[in-house]
This record gives structure tokens, sequence and C-alpha cells, in this order.
């Protein structure tokens, strides 16, 4: 069975966040996953589907987060 490596599924996850109409929250826990649990991230996805660096993404997606996060249903549909 051929599956994605850990990195490329944590960089696609994390664009997905800004690529959808509206936040979705399984998109949050997922990151949030991949983050505690010290997932690497694959740098060139980042920058090819964003032409941002990781940095610059991360900085840009806690941004995009702050303003389009709707606090009040953060757990509807977990």
């Amino acid at each position: 069975m051929f599956v994605q490596e850990k990195s490329t599924i944590f960089a696609n996850k994390l664009v997905a966040v800004t690529d959808r109409k509206q936040v979705v929250n399984r998109d949050l826990y997922d990151i949030y996953f991949f983050f505690k649990n010290i997932f690497p991230v694959n740098d060139a996805i980042i920058l090819e589907r964003t032409g941002k660096t990781l940095k610059d993404y991360l900085q840009y997606l806690l941004e995009f987060l702050e303003k389009n996060l709707n606090k009040k249903n953060l757990l509807d549909g977990l």
C-alpha cells in the first residue's frame, strides 16, 4: 500500500486550513496532533503550494486563524 510520509501529510494539512472557504475544525485538531507529536514538516510542499517559506507560512497561518476562527463553534464537527 502506498501512503504519504508524515511530513507530507502534515504540510498538506497545514495548507488545507487556509485553502478552504472556511476554517474546518478537524483540520485544527489534526495540526494540533501533528505539532504535539513533533511530526516533521515537508518545507518543499509548503513552498510549492503557498510560495512562502515554512516560517512565513506559519506566521500567515497564525494571523489567518486569529482573523477567521470562530471560537464559539470550535468543537463543532469533532
